[in-house]
């Protein structure tokens, strides 16, 4: 799945949210939720989003560049954007990995994982 057009700063509070509950009842949980997210959810950040923290807590394999130009938080020149990772100290290959090679991937079928719950 694809979270795009809202930005990543909900990504923080809902692994704040997720921390807490599998601390409280792990029980109901197959695994940690957060670790079922980063492997099913691909994040679209906007251009005002921190980056350094989003790649920190999803890793840089789950982050998905896009415009949403002419809309005010999408870009003309979307290869622009690499300035601004770069800014977030971003390798040429994390970069790379985000503006192209997340894309490429994101429609491949993968098996179905088991339920996160019990």
């Amino acid at each position: 799945m694809a979270a795009i057009e809202s930005g990543s700063s909900w990504v923080f509070h809902l692994f704040e949210k997720l921390t807490k509950s599998y601390g409280q009842i792990p029980f109901i949980y197959k695994e940690d939720p957060r670790e079922t997210f980063k492997r099913h959810v691909w994040v679209s950040p906007l251009y005002e989003d921190e980056l350094a923290s989003l790649r920190k807590l999803l890793g840089d394999d789950r982050i998905i560049m896009g415009s949403d130009f002419p809309h005010v938080e999408g870009s003309a020149d979307p290869a622009s954007y690499i300035k601004d990772m770069e800014n977030f100290d971003y390798t040429p290959q994390q970069s790379r990995t985000v503006m192209r090679d997340n894309g490429i991937e994101l429609p491949v079928r993968r098996p179905a994982d088991s339920v996160a719950f019990s």
